[in-house]
């Protein structure tokens, strides 16, 4: 599914988290690129992963200016799931992160 470019930042945290949890089950791919995510709380951005359908197993988060901080919020719901998750250029982040 590919909703990049979609002006995603202009909805809050819930939203996201409702919209993502009525995502089909037979949707393997979300395309989040470009939505200016960098805007969300890490905690919002986590909730979000946490109401991912549990079949997506590839998950586009590339040019969203993601900070190490909210990476490291998404964390525990990113090692609870089985998602593959692109962050784009992760050089930014400390080591330990890449």
């Amino acid at each position: 599914l590919d909703l990049s470019w979609s002006d995603l930042c202009t909805k809050t945290g819930a939203e996201l988290a409702q919209a993502f949890a009525a995502i089909p089950v037979s949707m393997t791919s979300l395309d989040l690129r470009w939505n200016n995510l960098s805007s969300k709380t890490g905690a919002e951005l986590a909730s979000m992963i946490q109401h991912l359908p549990r079949t997506l197993t590839e998950f586009d988060l590339s040019d969203n200016e993601l900070t190490e901080e909210q990476v490291r919020a998404m964390l525990p719901a990113l090692r609870a799931s089985s998602i593959k998750v692109y962050l784009g250029d992760t050089s930014k982040y400390s080591p330990s992160l890449n």
